[in-house]
């Protein structure tokens, strides 16, 4: 592979993370839709599913996604 073959893959290639922190989601953005699930009686973990089954790039571990989740949307609902 030539050097500017490489040069060129390494312009394209984004960070999965920025340095010294770790990625963020914009969990935000999935508000209405927890809300809208949380009302109907789903728990955080069907959720989780449903929105992992629609293609939504959610945690890799169910607990992380509990955890953050529940706590945005009590933030979430207190600013409404």
């Amino acid at each position: 592979m030539s050097t500017e073959q490489l040069l060129s893959m390494a312009r394209e290639t984004a960070p999965k993370t920025i340095k010294g922190q770790q990625s963020r989601r914009v969990i935000e953005a999935w508000m209405p839709a927890v809300n809208e699930l949380r009302a109907k009686h789903f728990t955080y973990l069907e959720i989780y599913d449903w929105l992992k089954a629609r293609g939504v790039d959610v945690h890799e571990r169910p607990m992380t996604f509990i955890s953050a989740v529940s706590r945005r949307r009590r933030r979430w609902l207190n600013k409404q």
